[in-house]
């Protein structure tokens, strides 16, 4: 928020400023990072996120904020996102949380005008494939660009990815994906010849 100063931790939660400030300044905020709070639920972002309009990008840290996203976002209030960014870090992203977010972008018109997904953390094993199967279901239309940073990633990732493009091409209304980015660059070398 105006004149914060995050590091005397002198910053309000944005849930927690009052609505007419928000309305003063929320309606132009275009990106917004999430950070979990201890006691703070998921309805406190979905009702933020239902009074800011033009949110573009969404930016996760902690594997913590990701219910919140994913209740946000089936409920309706991330239709005009373009980007979403989970930077866990070194953090590994565990299977619940991945089939949260995979159920989520499989919802039907959840995310209509996402066109940047980025993923920068770990999969457990099947992790990426069980991302990539509820991508080729044609959810998010728009998704041109998809960036993930796991240099653990196996052959049968790479195949998950391979079917992502096939899939998506055939779905009308989807867009043809454009740009695919792996940690250094060299996680599409491990694929074998065919995928």
């Amino acid at each position: 928020m105006p004149g914060g100063d995050c590091a005397n931790g002198s910053r309000l939660r944005v849930s927690e400023v009052p609505r007419a400030v928000l309305s003063s300044y929320g309606t132009s905020l275009r990106r917004v990072l999430l950070h979990f709070i201890d006691g703070s639920g998921p309805a406190r972002l979905t009702a933020l996120l239902r009074r800011l309009k033009n949110v573009a990008e969404v930016v996760v840290e902690e594997q913590e904020s990701i219910q919140a996203l994913c209740l946000a976002t089936v409920q309706g209030c991330c239709r005009r996102v373009e980007k979403i960014d989970l930077s866990l870090g070194n953090s590994v992203l565990t299977d619940d949380r991945v089939y949260l977010l995979a159920g989520t972008l499989e919802a039907e018109k959840a995310l209509p005008a996402l066109n940047i997904l980025k993923f920068n953390c770990t999969f457990m094993p099947d992790g990426l494939p069980t991302l990539a199967r509820a991508l080729a279901s044609g959810s998010a239309p728009q998704l041109h660009s998809f960036y993930f940073n796991d240099i653990h990633c196996q052959k049968s990732d790479l195949n998950s990815i391979a079917d992502i493009i096939e899939a998506r091409a055939r779905i009308p209304g989807c867009r043809k994906f454009k740009y695919f980015d792996g940690k250094l660059n060299i996680w599409f070398d491990r694929a074998l010849l065919p995928t």
